[in-house]
């Protein structure tokens, strides 16, 4: 029982010792791309997480591939999400593909087609891009990638099709 008593204390302290680490990646999102998973009821953190990421930016500003199909749940669980960006004067600029949409103000709005559909939805926001899309139950899943890198390349392509359309 002792020796039992005497692992569990060194594996305990190892576990101290390795969790402020763990914790310091996990919130970091420096060199490093950092993911965070969230579903359901949860992918109101991601909308969220725009709202407060841009509204402590010095570009109030977010870009949007809107899914048509994410987007008739996306906001059910934030109905108030556009008068709540608007409302912190974010701006945003959306590439729409199928159908639909409607301005609300402070927004643009380009559409790549009817045609066109997507199963994701993605923001790209200061420092962070956003995936949201159904899982095989069809329910919605999502993650935010925390890294300047990758949301600058998502960034540039989004523009650089902006441009285009």
């Amino acid at each position: 029982v002792d020796r039992k008593e005497q692992e569990l204390k060194i594996i305990n302290k190892s576990v101290d010792m390795v969790i402020p680490e763990l914790q310091a990646l996990y919130n970091s999102g420096g060199n490093r791309p950092v993911a965070k998973y969230f579903k359901d009821d949860d992918i109101k953190t991601i909308l969220e997480d725009v709202l407060t990421v841009c509204e402590s930016s010095e570009e109030k500003l977010y870009r949007v591939y809107s899914a048509e199909k994410v987007t008739e749940h996306l906001y059910e669980n934030f109905p108030s999400f556009s008068d709540a960006r608007i409302a912190k004067n974010i701006a945003v600029k959306v590439i729409a593909t199928g159908t639909g949409g409607e301005l609300r103000g402070l927004d643009e709005r380009k559409w790549l087609g009817k045609e066109s559909k997507t199963p994701t939805y993605i923001f790209i926001y200061p420092g962070k891009t956003a995936y949201i899309s159904f899982d095989a139950k069809d329910n919605l899943v999502g993650v935010i990638i925390e890294n300047v890198g990758i949301c600058e390349t998502q960034k540039m392509i989004f523009d650089q099709l902006w441009d285009t359309l």
